[in-house]
């Protein structure tokens, strides 16, 4: 499942740096998601989740 959680994140991140903020979120949150389940909620990789979906809504707010 880390796998999933991984891949989920490398392409939310792809569309992220395309401005594609709809296509990324669901896939940050499903990755997010995958790791809390998986590793736990104090577990590194979750806050890097995390710190992804935060950037995501930052860039969100600043392309509107």
């Amino acid at each position: 499942m880390e796998e999933v959680a991984s891949f989920c994140s490398r392409v939310g991140l792809l569309f992220d740096i395309q401005g594609k903020y709809m296509e990324a979120e669901p896939l940050y949150e499903r990755s997010q998601a995958i790791q809390e389940k998986v590793l736990g909620l104090e577990h590194p990789d979750v806050a890097s989740s995390l710190n992804n979906r935060v950037e995501l809504l930052r860039a969100q707010v600043t392309a509107n």
